[in-house]
């Protein structure tokens, strides 16, 4: 409240600070860079009573004359009273010249009238009954102006407290733990994009969080699966007296290799992850390090690989490191779900390359592509096969840090077809 406060004041006084500065440059414009039209319309009513009196001035009388001058400086609200010429400013005589009466916003106007050598001064009289309406009337503007400038700061500022504390309230509710708390979106309610930006905000915080404890209760899975086969292994080596059995001790051994290649993907997995994490660029043909990449895999996979790549030789600058091993996990995946053939292809576009890597399995079914990329998702018909569910994870961040994307779509061939897109 007392935040609100002090910013209400703040804005209430740069609003008057504001005003006062329009009011002031308007009147400096409108004095001295264009014609001062008040002073002007002044000077012009006046000398229509100063010529006419200089008409009437040869059949009246001195006594007649003044008294006719004290009767239009009282119509006029003004005082007037005959000065020497010594007394008039210098410029003010320079412009007398030419005209008879000088009208500026000093606190004196002059004007000379019947001969050349009588001049007066004109002061407006304060204590005229219409000059002392005419400056009440300013000062009651001028407070009226102050008040409406204040009410309606308190009405923004009421409407914006009532919004930001219903986005502050969404705020404690999310910091206490209850996730599932948004903001209101309606028109009414909004502040700008702020309420979207929390309500996105709140969303990949339940996102996150949600991935995090399934991702917890995964590794404990799949911690616990080897650990047991390694504790039964153990109970039938002590249960045999006589030697030492090489099954189960191979047993034993091949259950570290896996908790210690678990650790390795997880660990890749969470250095692909960092923010801060830089790949090292180098510019190379993308398309000779696929089709050694895929000779290398041609003998170790059960799988024929078919690769195409463009009729020219194909640079990119990328990390040959992570790209490599991006494009090994699509192929891996795609031998595990595939039948007898994988399918990759290089494309070629004005502003980015496409690698697809395509399987002739089942496919994938839409319900499951969008959770695909998730760390430790597994399909459920892969319950058997082996593998962490990182290796497309991995590969997701891979084309992050290159500013690239990675695709999922229904391969022609029957099966999935992943589109690694590079950006060039």
């Amino acid at each position: 409240m007392k935040s609100m406060t002090r910013l209400f004041f703040s804005l209430y006084i740069r609003l008057i600070i504001t005003l006062y500065a329009v009011i002031i440059l308007s009147h400096i414009i409108g004095t001295y860079l264009i014609i001062d039209i008040d002073n002007v319309i002044d000077a012009s009513n006046f000398s229509a009573e100063i010529t006419l009196l200089e008409e009437l001035d040869s059949h009246i009388s001195k006594e007649k004359r003044q008294l006719l001058i004290d009767m239009i400086a009282e119509r006029n609200q003004m005082i007037i009273q005959p000065i020497s010429k010594t007394e008039i400013p210098l410029h003010v005589l320079q412009e007398m010249e030419h005209t008879n009466i000088w009208f500026d916003d000093d606190d004196f106007n002059y004007f000379k009238a019947f001969d050349d050598n009588r001049h007066y001064r004109i002061i407006e009289n304060e204590n005229n009954e219409l000059v002392k309406i005419d400056n009440q009337t300013d000062n009651y503007t001028i407070i009226t102006l102050i008040i409406c400038v204040a009410l309606c700061c308190l009405i923004w500022f009421f409407g914006l407290q009532r919004k930001l504390v219903l986005i502050e309230s969404t705020l404690i509710n999310i910091s206490e733990g209850n996730l599932a708390a948004r903001t209101y979106t309606k028109k009414s309610m909004r502040l700008g994009r702020l309420n979207d930006c929390v309500n996105t905000m709140a969303d990949k915080i339940e996102q996150l969080l949600g991935s995090h404890k399934r991702l917890t209760c995964t590794i404990a899975h799949e911690l616990r699966t080897p650990l047991f086969r390694m504790q039964m292994h153990l109970e039938l080596l002590t249960l045999n007296d006589t030697a030492v059995n090489p099954e189960h001790a191979q047993g034993i051994e091949d259950e570290i290799y896996c908790l210690e290649d678990m650790v390795n993907e997880l660990l890749s997995y969470a250095q692909m992850e960092r923010a801060e994490l830089t790949p090292s660029l180098e510019t190379v043909a993308i398309d000779e390090l696929l089709n050694k990449l895929c000779g290398k895999h041609a003998s170790e996979c059960k799988a024929d690989i078919n690769f195409t790549a463009t009729d020219h030789t194909c640079y990119l600058t990328v990390d040959v490191s992570l790209i490599t091993r991006a494009v090994a996990n699509l192929i891996t995946n795609a031998e595990k779900y595939g039948k007898s053939k994988i399918f990759i292809s290089l494309i070629e576009q004005e502003k980015q390359v496409i690698i697809n890597v395509e399987d002739d399995g089942q496919g994938i079914i839409e319900q499951q592509k969008k959770n695909i990329f998730e760390p430790y998702y597994r399909l459920e018909e892969a319950s058997n096969k082996t593998g962490f569910g990182l290796g497309l994870s991995i590969v997701k961040e891979i084309a992050l840090l290159h500013q690239g994307n990675i695709q999922v779509l229904d391969s022609e061939y029957g099966g999935t077809k992943f589109s690694l897109i590079l950006p060039k």
